[in-house]
């Protein structure tokens, strides 16, 4: 796989997660025409994973950050988190955020691991990944506090059109879209996409999380995020083919590929 040329790119995705190994994974992902995808950590432990991933190939990049659910760890987590930025794969930060729907971390915990990440991003000017789930709110007060990074991604966006028009206004922010784009009752992020432009789109699997339409109910795959872009081709009214062009080029936009 490469960067270069056409093909999809999956901005997000947990191959430390996946039931395969990495070969396999890839194999399978370059038959169906992935050019490239970023290994997103959500703790020290898989955070390790995604880099060793993506130091053992040329299209594979590796996130490290403390996802929301694990922020309660974050004093034990931090020094190995800040050891593992030394490897030129690494291209962002997070993912990091909110997530109000589950409260596996207390909210304070959620927020001072956030504020932490946010700073960290601007630090090493890297992008910064974020997960948010029924915490706009907290979300949008806590990157005005503390002053956004220059390059950042809403994963899995699942926000209104309001929503989305903020993200993009007020931080030019990139928003990733995941297999919920073609779920049938799904209008309402159907209509939030076509509200912003496709230079603020890229495309994600979150495998092995939020399988396409086709595949509910099975554990995702890298694979699979055509199936993701040409769902949202059709609700954009776009060529699949000249999609899959434009989101990798956001891709490389956002997590500076182009440089490397």
């Amino acid at each position: 796989m490469s960067t270069q040329g056409p093909g999809w790119f999956d901005t997000h995705c947990h191959l430390q997660l996946i039931d395969s190994a990495d070969s396999d994974v890839r194999t399978e992902a370059q038959a169906a025409g992935v050019s490239g995808l970023v290994c997103v950590g959500i703790d020290g432990e898989t955070s390790a994973g995604a880099v060793r991933s993506a130091e053992a190939a040329t299209e594979i990049w590796a996130t490290v950050g403390l996802h929301p659910h694990e922020a309660r760890h974050l004093d034990g987590e931090w020094d190995g988190l800040l050891g593992l930025l030394d490897s030129s794969k690494v291209v962002a930060v997070g993912e990091t955020g909110f997530d109000f729907h589950w409260n596996h971390s207390p909210r304070d915990d959620q927020e001072r691991a956030f504020r932490r990440q946010i700073a960290l991003a601007k630090e090493r000017d890297l992008a910064l990944v974020i997960h948010t789930r029924d915490a706009w709110d907290a979300t949008f007060s806590t990157l005005d506090d503390e002053g956004c990074p220059d390059r950042v991604v809403f994963h899995c966006f699942s926000g209104t059109q309001a929503e989305a028009r903020r993200c993009v206004d007020s931080y030019g922010a990139w928003l990733s879209i995941a297999g919920p784009i073609g779920y049938p009752r799904n209008e309402e992020l159907r209509a939030a996409a076509r509200s912003v432009t496709v230079d603020n789109l890229v495309i994600e699997t979150d495998a092995p999380f939020l399988s396409p339409q086709q595949f509910r109910g099975k554990p995702n795959r890298p694979a699979w995020v055509r199936l993701v872009g040409e769902a949202l081709a059709d609700a954009l009214g776009l060529d699949a083919k000249d999609l899959a062009e434009r989101t990798s080029a956001n891709a490389a936009r956002l997590f500076r590929l182009e440089e490397g």
